[in-house]
């Protein structure tokens, strides 16, 4: 007890240097076990009123709440306030999905790679108090994932020394000595005594876990203050032609996430304007947008351009070619005679720093599927090519002993090295020969292609990309998710081509694969057609394609549980033997959310019979999506 108050009278003298406490927040008093003279009263309050935090009981509404502030914390409620506060979106879905209170935040760390824990391991854990130790990883992995700047290594070791318990975290694991010094030296978290020790098998409370949230809360707001006042988009002419402040707020985001990142990746220590005029004309004729040369500055020596957005495609997502163009900024050549690189390296830039970042993104045409011809056919012409140069970043990366194929390519052309990217050109596969020790790009892409046909290159993301560095930790700019391949859902574009009924033009047929887990498929007894005696559909998928899972989401992912559906059978179309194959079939379901994994299936027709459509027996089938994946 002595050192917990110890901390608390530690934090109290942190937190006047720390934060600054609106006026409001001194006579606003939600919790009676919180009062204004507590020394966690201020971040209580905001992490209260920010949402990230709730009350135990009472009424905080009328200043008769309770908070607990000694009460410790779970994994599961420490995971649900961090996950609530910086991914409501993402917690909002996952919460479709049921399961207990704690399994959307469990979820989202998951995705956000928030714990090292197994999904068994975090689930078995879940309800247990949550040591500062892991406490400490979550924070600095959180730290890196929203943006918020990272302690350098010297600013580490000066925390460590600050540390009163430091031989006994180095002594724990190996580990923990990273991760402790990291969230001391951002100022997370401090000492609990005078001493300043960890205590790293100590727990976290209530109290604390406010403070730990305002200060990370704080933190990315500098650091996102300090991003918008480094880059900043100008609106020139023509926006009353767009006049919906959301197309603005699209173009905003994904400005201050997409152009840090190209930035980062190829300005390569040149001085690249950092503020960009957006202009909206009127027609483009067949380009959506487009990227003008503006002036020379004189003094910064930069040609400064501008991006122009032509009004008739205003109801098109500007994110089709918003990165695109942010990535000719970067570029800004002085002079290439360019029949495909410039084109093709601003597509890749969109490709990797924008689509390849959050799997939402990911569309049909950018998923890898061995045996694709898209993937073989594109040959040195403008626009495309990106898997090409996803395998050249694979195979030939930038590290810090130097720069890769695509950069030292890059590098050339702004040294004006190379002054065209004919495939032939001598100066172009000089570089080539260089990094590579391939004679031409014509003969690495003859590589590419055999690497395809043999399997022996294959793309699951970029998570493990040994350039992803450059771009990662980035004040104010979050780090990538890095999807995978195996995260993408392969009935996206699929469409019902028969069903047995439905119940109303709210609850059709196409709901099961529209991408939409709140909307349903659902039909009665007496909805059933053709003498149909079984409910079922049958589905063709946008392309033939290659699958070993699949998740079914029943009623009681939304609803009641009772009426999830019990029963049914899964068949695929072989088209060798123009058989329908059954893959595999289910009975006694009770589970809201199915999940299922078998030895691969390769068809573009499926067909689903529910065989018991409801735990009422009201012979009424209700199912929301079926999702289809790789997961190889």
């Amino acid at each position: 007890m002595k050192k917990r108050l110890t901390s608390l009278l530690l934090t109290v003298l942190t937190a006047i240097s720390l934060m600054t406490v609106p006026a409001s927040a001194a006579v606003t008093v939600h919790f009676t076990d919180v009062p204004s003279s507590h020394w966690a009263f201020p971040y209580v309050e905001r992490a209260y009123q920010d949402g990230a935090i709730s009350g135990t009981g009472g009424d905080p509404g009328k200043g008769t709440g309770t908070f607990s502030p000694g009460t410790e914390l779970t994994y599961g409620q420490f995971f649900t306030i961090l996950t609530r506060a910086f991914y409501p979106e993402e917690v909002a879905r996952a919460q479709k999905l049921g399961g207990p209170w704690y399994a959307p935040a469990l979820q989202v760390a998951q995705d956000h790679g928030l714990t090292y824990f197994s999904e068994e391991t975090l689930q078995r854990r879940a309800e247990h108090p949550i040591d500062r130790y892991n406490a400490s990883y979550i924070i600095v992995k959180l730290m890196k994932d929203i943006g918020i700047p990272f302690p350098s290594a010297q600013e580490r070791e000066q925390a460590a020394a600050r540390i009163g318990d430091w031989a006994a975290v180095q002594a724990e694991d190996d580990a923990w000595p990273y991760y402790v010094s990291a969230a001391y030296a951002a100022g997370i978290l401090s000492g609990v005594d005078e001493d300043g020790t960890f205590a790293g098998k100590g727990t976290i409370y209530r109290d604390s876990a406010a403070v730990i949230y305002t200060r990370l809360a704080e933190r990315q707001e500098t650091a996102q203050g300090d991003l918008q006042q480094e880059y900043q988009i100008v609106y020139g002419k023509g926006w009353e032609l767009i006049p919906d402040p959301a197309y603005r707020k699209a173009l905003e985001d994904e400005f201050y996430e997409t152009y840090p990142r190209v930035l980062a990746r190829w300005a390569m220590g040149r001085a690249i304007q950092k503020t960009v005029p957006i202009a909206v004309e009127k027609d483009l004729g067949s380009a959506f947008m487009q990227t003008a040369y503006v002036e020379l500055d004189e003094k910064t020596g930069i040609w400064e351009r501008r991006i122009d957005i032509d009004a008739s495609n205003q109801d098109t997502e500007p994110s089709w070619a918003f990165t695109h163009e942010l990535t000719h900024i970067v570029q800004n050549y002085g002079y290439l005679q360019s029949a495909w690189w410039t084109e093709c390296l601003a597509d890749y830039g969109k490709f990797r720093y924008y689509v390849w970042t959050d799997m939402d993104r990911v569309v049909l045409d950018s998923y890898y599927r061995q045996g694709d011809p898209a993937q073989r056919d594109w040959y040195f012409e403008a626009y495309g090519g990106e898997w090409f140069f996803a395998y050249m970043d694979s195979r030939y990366p930038t590290t810090s002993k130097g720069f890769g194929l695509i950069d030292s390519i890059h590098n050339a052309i702004i040294a004006g090295e190379i002054a065209n990217d004919d495939p032939s050109d001598p100066a172009f596969n000089a570089v080539v020969r260089r990094v590579t020790g391939y004679d031409t790009i014509k003969d690495l892409h003859q590589q590419y292609i055999k690497e395809l046909d043999a399997g022996t290159w294959t793309f699951n993301g970029f998570k493990d990309y040994a350039d992803n560095y450059i771009t990662e930790g980035l004040p104010g700019v979050a780090d990538p998710i890095y999807p995978s391949n195996g995260d993408f859902n392969l009935c996206a574009g699929a469409h019902i081509y028969r069903v047995s009924g439905e119940m109303s033009a709210e609850t059709v047929g196409n709901s099961l694969v529209d991408g939409d887990r709140s909307t349903k498929w659902q039909a009665g007894p007496k909805d059933l057609k053709d003498q149909n005696r079984h409910h079922e559909l049958g589905i063709t998928l946008s392309r033939p394609m290659t699958f070993d899972t699949y998740t079914l989401y029943h009623e009681g992912s939304q609803g009641d549980s009772r009426e999830n559906t019990r029963a049914w059978r899964l068949m695929y179309y072989d088209d060798k033997t123009k058989e329908w194959v059954q893959f595999d079939e289910v009975w006694d379901n009770t589970q809201d959310v199915t999940t299922r994994t078998f030895p691969p299936v390769t068809t573009q027709n499926l067909w689903l019979r529910v065989l018991d459509p409801s735990g009422t027996g009201d012979e009424t089938v209700r199912l929301y999506e079926l999702e289809l994946y790789d997961k190889r």
